[in-house]
């Protein structure tokens, strides 16, 4: 065993010995790892924070999805905060039952550098439910109260609506005006005919008067349809929680309106936190109305013989009338002692549905009232400084006709605030009618400025930027008109000339809403010593044409309207001006325009839920364009109350001048046909009715010169065939026959001697009749002439 060990041991020591005696191998240093470069934050950026729009009341975390990631490759998520002014919990849940656009700014920070990103979340309003007043109770939040469709405004003032413990909470600061600022809901279908009351609950932090209106928001002027007019409600809310209520009978087909809660300057500017709840709209009835004053039910006269019957039944009067060819009336004179001190004329009537009636106290056109009679009594309230007569025409026109109707009251009464604020005199004596105001003033001091007579302004009209004021004064007195209010002012003097004058106040330095806030009006004297009397035609606003996304530069003669690539909504772009009254006597209107040649341009005329507009190309020459109105009646013409051009071109710029505008006077046929040339007119009819009178031809009258005392027309009808030529306006009417035509031609002298010139003056309207029933045929005008006396 000792030989084999000692065996093993000399191999493996001649092995190590071999192993010895080979070349060294060489040492090989490891290649070192290199160090990693670490980038330096400089920048973060933002992901999953774009813009969204959401349905209303989705549950919606603003983090959800957000990340922040920084050039270095890491993570910032983690530190992001945000900030925003609507509603969030501290679970980062955004309140979705405010509806419209919702900011919120992200930020990360870290060390020097930070990052911010703006994001809008639009949350939809809900779709409208059936009912009138929605969300009445805010159980879906402020939807439907809170964007300015509903009528959502701040102009001057502030506010800040939200929802808390169940009730819309508005913080409030007041603006200059009464609607500065505002909230309410529109789209309420309130029914013709039928009386709402509307019901709220409210509290303020300190007692507060608000306005309470109903009606529709316009996008331009007049800005607002009132459906309660005359009738202002203010509510005072005080500091605990309380129920408001008030009437109103809507009068209007109009189902786009709805309420609204007012809460700038009513009186005072008083700035509160305010809640409201339970906002409800309720058909009701209207509540009896009881008026004390001078009874007037019997005493009425007949102003054209054998048409008005008048019998005393429980206590009313039933009206049974027959007429025809005239617009017969009936009349009620006061004498002066039953009608001292009453402001307001009350009647209520009731009468064959459809049918109507006019009422015109004073006999003046601008108080004048028709009734339609429904199934129910109608009442009317007419205020006036003072009343002399009323004048009612049962089924006011010339057709034959009969009925009856019932004046169930009849009382001329005092309303508080019921008339006009009137002019008030500081040292001058004031005599003021229904057309003009007389202001005597005694020797005029040092101290001019004491002296003066002062009209209050109700809803001064911001967007007129000039008054117009038609004097007639003492020769070389100089007077100062002055228009004050909100703060601010302006005056100016002129030299009267003894004869009647008219005088313009620029406003135009001030702002719109420094216009809104004006409400006096003041009138002095100005020269030492003087002595006189001063007559006022009153006050008017002077219309000119106003630019939206344009310019409108007015002159006598034209307005020029300036335009600038023209977008593709082009109706958002557009001039307009304001009708103070259009004769809807007239059928159309007519422009004479030069407008950028192959350019198209729209003129378009609106108001009282009616419109008409022609588009016509330019030729780059001067061009005349018309609107033919005579497919609307002469009531819906009367409602137009707005002209507006449009440049319709998509991108086009350039200037439009439009001479202005003007009526037609032209011929219309009511079941015949008219033709109309430069000479003559050709009315051609067909089988002419038994009721002949319903069938004619009629001309507006541009200026009748109540001087002359007859016309004269020439004409030529079918032999034997009778006519009629007839005159009428201001309620009087002269008709001439032509017993049978010769077939050749005639003349015809209307003879008018009998009235007096200011009721020829009045004459508005020709008209010619065929007046033999079956006959067919023509009848040619050569036009007509004034006869001088």
């Amino acid at each position: 065993m000792k030989k084999r060990f000692l065996l093993m041991a000399l191999v493996l020591l001649s092995a190590f010995v071999l192993v010895a005696c080979n070349e060294p191998t060489p040492t090989v240093e490891p290649t070192p790892t290199p160090t990693p470069t670490v980038p330096v934050l400089s920048t973060i950026t933002f992901s999953g924070a774009n813009d969204v729009t959401i349905a209303f009341e989705a549950e919606f975390n603003v983090l959800t999805g957000v990340t922040a990631t920084g050039n270095d490759g890491l993570s910032y998520t983690n530190i992001i905060t945000y900030v925003s002014t609507s509603d969030i919990s501290a679970t980062h849940m955004l309140d979705t039952t405010k509806t419209g656009v919702h900011a919120i700014r992200y930020e990360a920070k870290v060390g020097t550098v930070t990052a911010q990103r703006w994001r809008y979340v639009t949350v939809e309003a809900p779709e409208r439910p059936e009912g009138l007043v929605v969300n009445s109770d805010f159980a879906e939040g402020t939807a439907f109260w809170d964007d300015a469709a509903n009528g959502l405004y701040l102009g001057d003032g502030g506010l800040t609506i939200t929802h808390e413990d169940g009730a819309l909470k508005a913080e409030v600061t007041a603006g200059p005006q009464m609607y500065m600022p505002r909230f309410g809901q529109q789209m309420i279908a309130f029914e013709q005919g039928k009386t709402y009351e509307v019901s709220f609950k409210a509290k303020s932090s300190v007692n507060k008067t608000i306005n309470l209106q109903v009606g529709e928001l316009l996008s331009n002027d007049p800005w607002f349809v009132d459906f309660k007019p005359g009738q202002s409600v203010t509510r005072e809310i005080t500091t605990e929680w309380a129920t408001y209520t008030y009437k109103f009978t809507m009068t209007l087909d109009n189902p786009r309106g709805g309420i609204l809660f007012e809460l700038g300057k009513v009186g005072t500017q008083v700035d509160a936190t305010m809640w409201f709840d339970d906002i409800t709209a309720v058909e009701s009835t209207a509540d009896p109305i009881v008026y004390e004053g001078y009874d007037f039910l019997t005493g009425w006269t007949e102003g054209d013989p054998d048409t008005y019957d008048f019998t005393t039944v429980d206590e009313t009067t039933v009206v049974d009338y027959t007429k025809g060819g005239t617009y017969a009336f009936m009349r009620r004179d006061f004498a002066a002692v039953d009608a001292e001190g009453y402001n307001t004329l009350v009647m209520t009537l009731q009468g064959t549905a459809g049918k109507t009636v006019l009422i015109k106290p004073n006999d003046l056109g601008s108080l004048e009232q028709t009734v339609t009679f429904g199934a129910e009594p109608v009442t009317v309230l007419i205020s006036a400084s003072a009343f002399t007569t009323v004048i009612v025409f049962a089924e006011p026109g010339t057709a034959d006709v009969s009925g009856q109707f019932t004046i169930l009251e009849a009382v001329l009464t005092y309303i508080e605030g019921a008339t006009d604020p009137v002019w008030k005199g500081y040292n001058f004596t004031v005599d003021e009618t229904d057309t003009q105001v007389s202001l005597t003033y005694p020797a005029t001091p040092v101290e001019w400025w004491n002296n003066n007579a002062q009209l209050a302004i109700v809803d001064f009209d911001g967007i007129r930027e000039e008054l117009l004021f038609t004097f007639t004064g003492v020769v070389g007195h100089e007077y100062v008109f002055k228009i004050e209010g909100g703060g601010k002012a302006k005056e100016s003097s002129v030299v009267g000339t003894g004869v009647e004058q008219e005088f313009i106040l620029d406003l135009s330095e001030f702002t719109e809403a420094e216009r809104d806030a004006f409400n006096l009006l003041i009138v002095f004297v100005k020269t030492e010593a003087a002595a006189g009397t001063v007559v006022l035609k009153n006050w008017e606003y002077v219309y000119s044409w106003i630019g939206y996304g344009l310019t409108a530069v007015q002159t006598e003669t034209d307005v020029t309207i300036t335009y600038a690539s023209t977008p593709n909504n082009w109706w958002e772009n557009n001039a307009q001006l304001t009708l103070k009254s259009f004769d809807g006597t007239k059928v159309g209107v007519s422009f004479t325009f030069t407008g950028v040649a192959t350019q198209e341009y729209v003129f378009k005329i609106e108001g009282g839920g009616q419109a008409k507009e022609v588009t016509v190309l330019a030729t780059g020459a001067e061009q005349t364009v018309e609107i033919n109105l005579s497919e609307l009646t002469k009531e819906q013409r009367d409602g137009l109350n707005l002209l507006i051009i449009f440049s319709k071109t998509p991108a086009a710029s350039g200037t439009l001048v439009v001479k202005n505008w003007e009526y037609l006077y032209k011929w219309v046929g009511y079941g015949l046909t008219v033709a109309q040339t430069e000479t003559d007119v050709t009315i051609t009819y067909a089988n002419t009715p038994n009721n002949w009178w319903e069938n004619n031809a009629q001309l507006p009258l541009k200026e009748f010169d109540g001087t002359k005392t007859s016309i004269s027309f020439t004409f030529t009808g079918v032999a034997g065939q009778k006519y009629l030529f007839k005159i009428e306006g201001g309620g009087q009417n002269k008709e001439t026959f032509v017993e049978s035509a010769t077939g050749l031609e005639e003349t015809v002298v209307a003879d008018l001697s009998a009235f007096t010139e200011a009721q020829r003056d009045a004459f508005t309207l020709i008209i010619i009749f065929s007046c033999t029933p079956g006959a067919s045929g023509t009848i040619v005008v050569d036009n007509w002439v004034y006869v001088t006396p």
